[in-house]
């Protein structure tokens, strides 16, 4: 074998070992691009479910204050009754 013959085959070997490497890199590559594409959709889907939880909690957060405030208002309506009817019976003279 010549040392032209024998040079060749080293720049063949490291031709075909860069190609393997570049090819190992391309398939690193795509596969770390699946990764980072599922889970920036996982993320979409995560950011989306908590948008819409704290849309839920405002809409109970305002109905529970309704409802405080009505029963709040059906309490306090009676109570103030029955506080003035005291009120009017201690006034009296029973004896």
């Amino acid at each position: 074998m010549s040392k032209v013959t024998g040079i060749f085959i080293f720049y063949m070997i490291a031709v075909f070992i860069y190609l393997v490497n570049l090819h190992l890199c391309l398939t690193v590559a795509a596969l770390l691009t699946e990764i980072v594409f599922y889970f920036t959709k996982l993320t979409c889907h995560t950011e989306l479910d908590l948008y819409n939880a704290g849309i839920k909690y405002e809409n109970a957060v305002k109905t529970k204050g309704k409802f405080l405030e009505n029963i709040s208002y059906e309490v306090r309506t009676p109570m103030n009754e029955i506080i003035g009817m005291v009120e009017i019976l201690n006034t009296l003279d029973i004896s």
